[in-house]
């Protein structure tokens, strides 16, 4: 091991004097650099707050799913319902057919007429 003697201590605190004098910032700069940072993260996070409530104010995905569920399951709901309708009226036809021609064969009157 090499021997430590006055005159090498004497260099390396010259040496690192030199360094701390040239090379490491002083507190004015960190702080000033600090500021810069602060800066620029208070921008960040107003964008990110900005962000933010524009995304609670749209749907997401899910939302948009659900909804479209729902109409599904309403289109299915009318389509029963028409097909429905369709039989009834299918129904309806046919019994005033055979109402119309039990009237005719029985009593040769139809309630209609009198009606009417």
């Amino acid at each position: 091991m090499a021997e430590i003697n006055l005159e090498k201590v004497h260099s390396l605190l010259e040496k690192l004097a030199e360094y701390v004098m040239n090379e490491v910032p002083t507190n004015r700069k960190v702080d000033a650099r600090f500021e810069q940072v602060d800066a620029r993260f208070e921008q960040v996070e107003r964008r990110f707050e900005k962000i933010e409530k524009e995304l609670e104010s749209k749907a997401d995905k899910k939302d948009i799913q659900l909804i479209l569920n729902g109409m599904d399951a309403q289109a299915k709901q009318l389509d029963i319902i028409r097909t429905e309708q369709v039989a009834t009226n299918a129904a309806l036809q046919r019994h005033e057919k055979r109402i119309t021609a039990l009237e005719n064969k029985e009593t040769s009157y139809r309630i209609r007429d009198a009606e009417e």
